[in-house]
């Protein structure tokens, strides 16, 4: 039968046989968001590019690449840290669909991702120079 508890034990096998797969085409496959009921379940399967340094490059940060020249950021600044009080973020997406928080940083304490205004986050990163 199947259940939540067997999905999320799959879904981390699945992860790890994926990896090798993922090594041989350069990519990063994963096993994401599940549909089920008692008789199937369907998983999604993200595949994202890895860059020239080995980072992953999602969704989020194929936005940020592209439009980073409309927020006057260079490709320095996405790896630039910056401060929001005494903790240290990196900029690490762009997210078109949000109308407010639509910058997703990273904070690099503990690799939580949270939302912020781009706007900011660009002020912050300009001034930091």
């Amino acid at each position: 039968m199947i259940n939540n508890e067997t999905l999320k034990a799959l879904r981390g096998e699945i992860n790890a046989a994926l990896e090798s797969v993922g090594k041989k085409y350069n990519v990063q496959l994963v096993a994401d968001s599940c549909k089920y009921n008692a008789h199937f379940a369907t998983f999604k399967l993200n595949v994202n590019n890895l860059s020239e340094d080995g980072q992953v490059v999602d969704e989020h940060m194929s936005y940020l690449r592209t439009m980073r020249k409309v927020f006057g950021l260079t490709e320095e600044h996405l790896n630039q840290t910056f401060k929001i009080g005494s903790e240290d973020y990196v900029l690490s997406g762009y997210n078109p669909r949000a109308r407010t928080r639509d910058a997703i940083i990273t904070k690099l304490s503990d690799g939580k991702k949270y939302m912020a205004s781009m706007q900011t986050v660009t002020d912050i990163l300009l001034r930091a120079k």
